[in-house]
């Protein structure tokens, strides 16, 4: 199994009155994404090929995000998991045994999570920037280790 960890592209900033999870992308943050996604369809190499899954934050930023890569690549919608959000890496894991072997998993979500996770499964530090994406090949399913 292939994982792709990808963090959201720019959101609106915080600010009082406005709920995190409600972010939205800026228009500079959706265009600058737009010129990342050549280098994820690169990276992902024949599409028909391969057996994707598409998971999501409930977060509105990482939600657009998914949304522009799964319009690109002709994906479908991603699967919500408020895990993603919230950082709960048991039910990652749990939810990850229903993904088979031989899945693609892309996983749209946020910062500190996803370099912790990246962290937790290859022993590698990686600070990911908004829009980056990290991909990492499972070697190991319990305990999950990846490359």
């Amino acid at each position: 199994m292939e994982l792709i960890f990808i963090r959201h592209a720019k959101a609106e900033e915080r600010r009082e009155g406005l709920v995190d999870i409600d972010r939205h992308l800026t228009d500079k943050g959706k265009e600058k994404y737009a010129k990342l996604l050549p280098k994820l369809e690169e990276k992902l190499g024949p599409l028909k090929e391969r057996n994707f899954v598409n998971w999501s934050s409930p977060a509105n930023r990482a939600q657009e995000t998914a949304a522009l890569a799964a319009d690109k690549l002709k994906l479908e919608e991603p699967r919500i998991h408020e895990f993603i959000y919230t950082g709960e890496i048991e039910k990652f894991l749990e939810a990850l045994k229903t993904v088979q072997d031989d899945a693609t998993l892309l996983v749209f979500g946020h910062e500190p999570t996803l370099s912790e996770w990246v962290y937790e499964f290859t022993g590698e530090s990686r600070r990911m920037r908004k829009g980056s994406m990290v991909s990492m090949e499972v070697t190991q399913r319990d305990p999950l280790k990846a490359t």
